[in-house]
């Protein structure tokens, strides 16, 4: 798939993210749910804005359209390391100061980053949901000498369970791209020549699967980058696959329809 390819090449901070994700999926669980270990803690974060993050938790629930408090309260989420509840305070946030390019592109990066974790536990849950398949598809329950070709029920049930998995964190990665290249696509409009912001929205809409918007992004930040840069010449490379993505694509339905 080219959204694969995309992100085999993608900038370091992404495959950084891969790395953390790897050693995430076995010692910590999948996500950053409320069971998990947060990797905050792991590396020391301090849980010393708690304090903070309480009053101002009690300022929004008194006062829900106080832009600021909304955005303090990102930020505390952030520097303590609760990325999910920093981004949902962002958005809080950007719901009464729609045209903030600087909270804009930092709500952005947060649903890039967690977009990326899903993504890659997507990827190993339908790799072991594959091997299940494989195994209950193909194997014959042992010991019985009349289920030659008896498809095993634990391992069809445990392939079901995976993939159901896989299939979730995948929209919920699809969900969160679609989200951060709204934001995005605010960014270019007040910033056009903002040639990062292009290349980031580019990512964003083929993680979003608008094969359309990526391409068009990806154009325009080719107009403003070095060709001799490693980045431009990476996208060149994904450029002819990603057009034909384009043509193959059904067109998006009117709003009439």
């Amino acid at each position: 798939m080219l959204f694969e390819r995309i992100r085999r090449t993608q900038k370091p901070i992404f495959v950084f993210l891969a790395i953390v994700f790897g050693l995430g999926f076995v010692l910590l669980g999948v996500g950053s749910g409320a069971g998990g270990v947060n990797l905050g803690d792991l590396l020391g974060g301090s849980s010393g804005s708690s304090s903070s993050i309480s009053g101002l938790q009690s300022t929004v629930s008194k006062h829900p359209k106080d832009a600021h408090a909304w955005l303090l309260l990102g930020q505390q989420y952030s520097a303590n390391g609760q990325n999910d509840q920093a981004i949902s305070a962002y958005q809080s946030y950007i719901g009464l100061k729609p045209k903030d390019v600087n909270t804009l592109s930092t709500a952005a990066g947060l649903l890039e980053q967690r977009a990326t974790l899903n993504h890659q536990n997507a990827l190993a849950y339908q790799n072991v949901a594959s091997y299940y398949q494989d195994s209950g598809a193909g194997a014959p329950i042992s010991g019985l000498k009349f289920s030659t070709g008896l498809a095993d029920p634990l391992a069809a049930g445990s392939a079901s369970t995976y993939q159901e998995t896989a299939n979730a964190l995948a929209e919920s990665s699809s969900a969160d791209y679609k989200t951060a290249m709204g934001y995005r696509q605010t960014i270019q409009k007040t910033d056009p020549k903002n040639a990062f912001n292009l290349d980031l929205l580019g990512y964003d809409a083929a993680g979003a699967q608008d094969y359309a918007a990526s391409l068009a992004a990806f154009q325009a930040y080719l107009k403003l980058a070095s060709p001799s840069s490693a980045e431009a010449q990476r996208v060149q490379s994904f450029l002819p696959q990603l057009e034909q993505l384009v043509a193959q694509q059904p067109p998006a339905p009117s709003s009439g329809q």
